[in-house]
């Protein structure tokens, strides 16, 4: 489980100095402390920059610097004042969106009630997507006492909207069980909604030693010439302070002339002129009221030891913290006896009813009276103070985060046709709208085919429109039914749509849909996990010049293109390098055909972004008839012949050849009634020559043969014709037989081998063999379903069933409702484009160039939030236009070593410029000889945890070192491994550049 806790409680000026900010500080440590397994991370916002290099060290020990986020927004973002309202709603946006980012399982707030007066910004679920959320609920005491703390209409709106923002929240953790209960009864909360997960002190809140000349020194700091009575925690109008004044003030004048009451919290001006003044009214001299003003949190221990007595008269409390504290120094304490603070004393003696002044005199008299009484308090202090821990508290939340995850995740199920799915428009209601961009009929593509079947299907939940480059589409039911349009009208139209879906596949009838994503993300339906093949030919043909090269760089990096520039054959590029994670991570969301993908994604990108993808099969209609008998008289088979076949363009991964061995070596070679027909393309290469030369070699050669290009007439014949489909796949590029899927829905008995995709069909409707199997294997098989009727039979009778049953088309188009849908709401990139629209839609009378711009800026470093570190190296590129090489032969065969040899991480190089650190790109394109591809030095956004390697005397003072390590958390590299960077290589550097790399790559690992 990912846990983000958004600390700004820590950084407000409304908090950070005050209990909440201690609260939230000490809790977010006892929750790293006690996450076990999970990931956890902290938000902090950068509208409080002063905060976050202190933050920062602060946790150091618990969290690496890549897992400290910081978001940005425009300020100031204040809500009481109205000329910040498009400002405060726009950051709301733009701080969920970098949650979204982050792909949390739970998101802790704090602090949710900030930001009336300050850049705090809290909000849960204001752009209609709910992350599963907690939030620290401290109190309701201005829903409680509206009189009073709700006095203006700006103040009522803000308190209302948070209280809106609160009931949103999937949990919320209360401080205290008073404070539970309040949570229940003012909020209309359902109980397991609200968790006590308590309070508790910092350690420093101890009975300590010090020296009397210490102890003197701070007494005289203060003002405290004799044994005082003491309260803290703030002036306020519940906490009673002017009740505590007047009650002092009745106390016996024996007792008050050898006492003080120390009031200790910062008072503003007028409210010292206040007390005092009210103090003279109740006839207590200047001296006996002590108004200490701020006390660092290093005296405060020592201030509540020294203490006679400690008095806490507040009406209302969330939980009460200073009385725990002072009990934990050892000191007599009595409180009021409502709300929270019955059960944080735990002791009906030291309670008194904070609205009767006598009664608050009464108690103060009976501890400063009464030797053994004030001794029972300070030992039942004590023992009480250890039934709160702040490790306690931490366990209570992570298991309340854990419970919460763990009953959410019983409700989902793994598949996605079992899901529960939303529901679509329904009839009158008007539908989202949907471009569908694909290759259709006629062109020749299996994924055309398919779109043809599925359109139709889909239609029942969008009203789409049909994306094309062909100049026709033969299928008459897409060309009645819907709108068909090229991608220059789209492009001028886009804004028209709700969804936009891509269908990519690793053929060249994708070409045009490339330049379209790349201006206009969206869903992507990835058929093929690998698309070096068609990218590979678009580039080497000049069709798309540069186009594989940059993609590689997207997804591979430098290492990818140096072997590019040194492949004496690109065959093994294209199969090693699948190049679709540079599409994939910019999509909206992602749908494939199988687990076999996903498992491919979880190699390549890592299990939490394959975690979001969403497995919809491939979908197939029954046929509408079949007629084995007209088909046979078509091909003209006699109808006792025994027809294998063979479906789909031939070639290595088809394993064709092996399909020939096994039948020559089988009895089925020598029946004269036996017939192995391949239906398809046979490769234009040296495989295809020497599969028909082993055709023409075969003793059986007169029953063989490949068809050629089978159109679908041919194809479909062939499929009501066969008795026995062969099915063999290596090297699976991620796709899934939409043959495979053919075989079934015409009630074939299939033989197939379980590589990739395959490895995902049912043992009871194919005859499985290993993925590396025996030729001998495949021999027995076609014997074994030659020689037994009724296992055909059976076979191909449970495989058009299972077809029938899931794979229909109204059941798939629902399937891909269900995940388009969710993935608009949860996927980090769709949020963005949501975002960007809501943002858009924000009222306001006017909104400065300024505050655009940084908006701008703020999202899209959130569209890098959450990436793994990059490692920087800073290079000399004075002259960005020359044409000329800056590396010496020595330096660039080194760097060529270091990237070849470095796999850990991705490397880039970076250049000064006037605004900013920029990519090199440029610069490395031509000291390293590589093939063109259309990149720019775009300015560098980093992250949290990256790496910069530089000489220090090469930074230019423009460039924001101190903010780059301690507000974005860069870690930057000096001395003279930086030298390895640059244009002065030696020898020597090779190994001290590589084991600085080691050293980085063991920091990221643990």
């Amino acid at each position: 489980m990912r846990i983000v806790i958004d600390l700004q409680a820590c950084q407000s000026t409304g908090s950070r100095h005050r209990g909440i900010g201690r609260y939230s500080l000490s809790l977010a440590k006892a929750m790293l402390e006690n996450a076990k397994d999970h990931d956890c991370r902290l938000l902090l916002s950068g509208l409080f920059p002063e905060t976050i290099a202190d933050l920062r060290r602060t946790f150091a020990a618990y969290l690496p610097p890549e897992k400290i986020h910081v978001w940005q927004a425009a300020q100031p973002v204040a809500e009481l004042l109205s000329e910040n309202k498009w400002r405060c709603r726009t950051a709301e946006l733009v701080r969920e969106q970098a949650l979204a980012a982050l792909g949390p399982d739970m998101v802790h707030v704090t602090s949710l009630f900030e930001g009336s007066g300050d850049n705090a910004v809290g909000s849960i679920a204001a752009n209609g997507n709910a992350l599963a959320s907690s939030v620290t609920l401290y109190d309701l005491i201005p829903l409680v006492y509206k009189k009073q703390y709700l006095t203006t209409q700006a103040q009522q709106d803000w308190y209302y909207r948070k209280l809106i923002s609160a009931k949103r929240a999937d949990l919320l953790l209360a401080i205290s069980e008073a404070t539970r209960q309040e949570g229940i009864d003012y909020l209309q909360l359902s109980p397991e909604k609200v968790v006590n997960i308590s309070s508790a002190v910092d350690p420093q809140f101890t009975v300590r030693s010090a020296s009397d000349e210490s102890m003197l020194a701070l007494r005289q700091r203060y003002g405290l010439l004799k044994p005082y009575v003491m309260y803290t925690g703030g002036i306020d109008l519940r906490k009673n302070i002017d009740g505590l004044i007047e009650a002092y003030a009745a106390l016996p004048s024996l007792l008050r002339q050898q006492h003080q009451l120390a009031i200790v919290c910062s008072v503003q001006a007028h409210d010292r002129e206040r007390l005092r003044a009210l103090a003279a009214r109740y006839g207590l001299a200047e001296q006996d009221l002590v108004l200490t003003g701020f006390v660092p949190d290093h005296d405060l221990p020592l201030l509540y030891q020294e203490c006679k007595l400690f008095v806490f008269p507040s009406w209302h409390e969330g939980f009460g913290l200073p009385a725990l504290e002072a009990m934990s120094c050892g000191v007599p304490v009595i409180a009021a006896n409502t709300s929270s603070l019955p059960e944080v004393l735990g002791c009906q003696d030291a309670l008194f009813d904070p609205r009767s002044i006598a009664a608050i005199t009464s108690k103060m008299m009976q501890v400063l009276s009464d030797t053994q009484f004030a001794g029972f308090l300070r030992e039942h202090g004590l023992k009480q103070a250890q039934q709160f821990s702040w490790d306690a508290s931490g366990k209570k939340a992570i298991a309340a985060f854990e419970q919460f995850h763990a009953q959410t995740k019983n409700q989902k199920c793994h598949g996605i046709l079992d899901k529960k799915p939303f529901s679509s428009a329904p009839l009158g209601v008007q539908k989202l709208r949907c471009a569908y961009i694909s290759p259709l009929p006629a062109v020749a593509s299996g994924i055309a085919d398919y779109s043809a079947e599925l359109i139709p299907a889909l239609a029942e939940h969008y009203e789409m429109t049909l994306i094309v480059s062909q100049d026709n589409v033969a299928d008459a039911w897409l060309r009645a039914g819907f709108q068909i349009k090229d991608a220059r009208w789209f492009t001028q139209n886009r804004a028209k749509f709700d969804r936009v879906l891509y269908h990519f596949g690793n053929s060249p009838a994708h070409l045009y849909m490339y330049a379209l994503f790349d201006r206009f993300p969206g869903t992507i339906v990835l058929h093929d996990f690998f698309l070096g093949d068609s990218l590979a030919y678009f580039d080497l043909n000049d069709i798309a010049p540069g186009l594989w090269t940059k993609l590689l760089y997207e997804a591979h990096a430098y290492p990818a293109l140096l072997e590019l520039r040194a492949a004496e054959s690109h065959l093994d590029l294209i199969r090693r390098y699948p190049c679709s994670p540079a599409l994939t991570l910019r999509a909206d969301g992602v749908i494939v055909h199988s687990n076999y993908s996903k498992a491919l994604a979880t190699k390549w990108m890592g299990a939490e972004i394959a975690s979001q993808w969403e497995v919809v099969p491939h979908l197939r209609r029954l046929p509408h008839h079949q007629n084995k008998l007209e088909a046979r008289i078509r091909l003209g088979l006699d109808q006792d012949a025994f027809l294998v076949c063979a479906f789909g363009m031939l070639g290595p991964t088809k394993l064709n050849q092996e399909l020939v061995q096994a039948w020559d070596a089988s009895t089925l070679a020598h029946a004269e009634n036996c017939h192995l027909v391949f239906v398809g393309q046979n490769d234009s290469g040296s495989y295809g020559a020497e599969l028909d030369a082993m055709l023409n070699n075969s003793p059986a050669r007169d029953r063989m043969k490949i068809t050629g290009y089978a159109d679908i007439e041919l194809y479909r014949t062939y499929l009501q014709a066969a008795d026995l489909a062969v099915q063999l796949r290596t090297q699976s590029r991620g796709e899934s037989s939409g043959t495979v899927v053919d075989c079934m829905a015409y009630g074939l008995p299939l033989i197939i081998n379980r590589n990739g995709a395959m490895a995902e069909v049912r043992e009871d409707v194919a005859h499985g063999l290993e993925d590396q199997f025996s030729l001998i294997a495949l021999q027995t098989a076609l014997e074994q379903m030659f020689g037994d009727p009724a296992l055909r039979q059976r076979l191909g009778t449970q495989a058009q069933a299972y077809i029938a049953q899931s794979r229909d088309p109204a059941s798939i188009a629902l399937a891909y409702w269900d995940a388009i849908e969710h993935q608009s709401q949860s996927a980090a990139n769709a949020l963005m484009h949501q975002t960007l629209r809501q943002i858009a839609a924000v009222e306001a009378t006017s909104v400065s160039d300024q505050d655009w711009r940084i908006t701008a800026q703020a999202l899209a470093h959130n569209k890098t939030i959450s990436r793994a570190p990059v490692i920087h190296l800073l290079v000399d590129d004075t002259d960005v236009d020359s044409t000329e090489k800056n590396l010496s032969t020595e330096a660039r065969l080194l760097l060529e070593s270091v990237l070849s040899e470095f796999n850990a991480g991705r490397i880039e190089f970076v250049r000064t410029s006037p605004l900013g650190l920029r990519y090199a790109r440029r610069w490395a394109w031509r000291n390293f000889d590589l093939r063109y591809a259309p990149v720019s030095d775009d300015l560098v956004d980093f992250q949290a945890g990256d790496y910069l390697l530089a000489k220090q005397h090469e930074i230019p003072d423009e460039i924001d070192l101190a903010g780059l390590t301690e507000q974005v958390g860069v870690r930057v590299v000096f001395d003279s491994i930086s030298d390895a960077h640059a244009l002065h290589f030696t020898g020597r550097d090779s190994d001290l550049l590589k084991q600085m790399m080691n050293q980085m790559v063991h920091h990221l690992r643990t």
